[in-house]
């Protein structure tokens, strides 16, 4: 994971305010977790700076291997929509890739890739244990459509949640996972190495 007090965080691109602020927003919401302010600081402060109505910039790819880390400790009781927020960022990646960033940064930094592929592959076993352990529904709403897409077995290609609208082509990018076992979306065979 990419240390909260490393430089590189402002060589990502965030939709909102600058990028070197991203650290402290994630650091305030570490440490609200399992307090009654971790969704609100989650919501408000973290989430629209790296997953903004269904587009992603790269800096979701320094996040994502926090929000898996939380989820690994279960210390969270939103780990279903941590993992859910995971699999969007993901699949987004595979679909359509950054929507954008800042001249001079890279669209997928190299230094960020490994972390991130490793939280995609370690989300795939937290994600049944969190989808099977849930028992609020109204917090389980966002994983329903993906048991849905899980029962009728749908085809190669990322399936944004809420958004299932047929069948998609993969694109050519490299799949972390060679399957979610959510089955949000499936991916051709990938060796982890």
């Amino acid at each position: 994971m990419l240390p909260l007090d490393d430089v590189r965080w402002g060589q990502l691109t965030t939709f909102f305010g600058e990028p070197e602020k991203l650290p402290k927003v994630l650091g305030e919401w570490l440490a609200s977790i399992g307090f009654d302010q971790e969704e609100t600081i989650y919501r408000r402060d973290l989430f629209d700076q790296f997953l903004h109505q269904g587009t992603i910039t790269n800096a979701a790819f320094a996040v994502v291997p926090w929000l898996v880390d939380v989820c690994k400790k279960g210390v969270t009781r939103f780990q279903v929509e941590y993992l859910t927020d995971v699999a969007l960022v993901e699949a987004n990646r595979l679909k359509y890739g950054v929507y954008g960033n800042r001249k001079g940064t890279a669209e997928y930094p190299e230094w960020l890739m490994p972390d991130y592929k490793q939280a995609i592959i370690e989300s795939r076993d937290l994600a049944d244990d969190a989808i099977e352990g849930e028992h609020d529904v109204e917090r389980k709403h966002g994983c329903n459509e993906a048991r849905l897409i899980r029962e009728r077995r749908v085809g190669l290609g990322p399936v944004v949640i809420g958004q299932l609208n047929g069948y998609f082509q993969l694109p050519q990018r490299e799949c972390f996972a060679e399957k979610w076992r959510t089955d949000i979306f499936f991916c051709p065979p990938f060796s982890v190495t």
